[in-house]
């Protein structure tokens, strides 16, 4: 007999309770990682990014709000999911300036915003500033606050909250 309880109802509450801690469990030993959990933005931005930056977009032309700047490839699934919640985020908020630097031509950038469903300006960039700009890890974002600080996130940092939070800017 199942851990010799004679109670029908008791022996179900003891196997119950023994599924539900064994999938808990892991969660217990292992808890979410804080990564996934907290905004973690990379703050002093190495220069090279910076001129890398300045070198497709003119910092001065900017105005005073807060830019977001999005290196997604045209061919790449994770970016295609970021743009998707960032064009979702559009809809209900005011997420008004952002720029989007592609690495592919301006056709295939076109569509993948198009299908993406986000409102973006779009700038071209070569293969190699892109890769140095993404640390060859895309999507990635730069955010250039109102006091023209940037922010870079990487794209594992760079969730709905994470957008949801730029939105209304209070990064």
């Amino acid at each position: 007999e199942l851990f010799l309880i004679k109670n029908h109802f008791l022996k179900k509450l003891v196997i119950l309770f023994l599924i539900l801690f064994s999938l808990l469990a892991s969660y217990i030993i292992s808890p979410i990682g804080q990564y996934s959990l907290v905004d973690n933005p990379v703050r002093n931005i190495d220069k090279k990014y910076s001129y890398l930056l300045k070198k497709y977009i003119d910092f001065n032309s900017l105005s005073e709000e807060s830019v977001l700047i999005a290196l997604f490839s045209s061919n790449c699934n994770y970016c295609f999911d970021s743009a998707e919640k960032i064009g979702i985020t559009q809809k209900f908020k005011s997420f008004k300036k952002i720029i989007s630097i592609f690495s592919s031509d301006l056709e295939n950038a076109k569509l993948f915003v198009k299908n993406s469903k986000y409102s973006t300006s779009i700038i071209l960039s070569t293969k190699i500033d892109f890769l140095k700009l993404t640390d060859y890890h895309y999507p990635k974002f730069y955010l250039i606050n109102k006091n023209g600080s940037i922010f870079s996130y990487e794209a594992s940092f760079f969730q709905e909250r994470t957008i949801d939070k730029l939105s209304n800017a209070q990064l």
